[in-house]
């Protein structure tokens, strides 16, 4: 099973399964660069990601908020997803029923994680850890 596939009880597997999914995203496009074509069977753990906003929007926990925006020059929504004020977001999403449109505090900080995906695993790693530990 990959990490981004491991059942989510807590707010830490929430964020680590987050953290997977950027690492996923990176992975795509530097396969894409690369050549490969097959680009759907790349992005099939998107549906995970949405059905991770679905389990957060359900779980309502502490600290977590969930959101979509919509940018005038982008044909897919962005799927944001904000923990103790760490924000993921993810193109190409299916937006669950129920999501909030983005706006006012519910807005991306603009802070891209892509080019910091192997940190941020480590640190959600580490946190995760701690809290099964505690």
């Amino acid at each position: 099973m990959t990490g981004i596939h491991i059942p989510c009880h807590t707010k830490a597997d929430l964020r680590y399964c987050l953290a997977c999914g950027v690492v996923l995203n990176v992975w795509t496009e530097e396969e894409r660069r690369a050549g490969f074509r097959n680009r759907k069977k790349f992005y099939a753990f998107k549906q995970r990601v949405a059905e991770l906003a679905r389990w957060a929007q359900a779980a309502d926990l502490d600290g977590v908020l969930t959101w979509y925006e919509r940018d005038a020059d982008q044909i897919s929504p962005l799927m944001c997803f904000r923990i103790d004020d760490v924000e993921f977001t993810f193109h190409a999403i299916p937006i669950p029923d129920g999501t909030s449109p983005g706006g006012g505090s519910l807005a991306w900080h603009g802070v891209r994680l892509k080019p910091i995906a192997p940190l941020v695993l480590t640190w959600a790693r580490i946190l995760r850890d701690a809290a099964t530990t505690a």
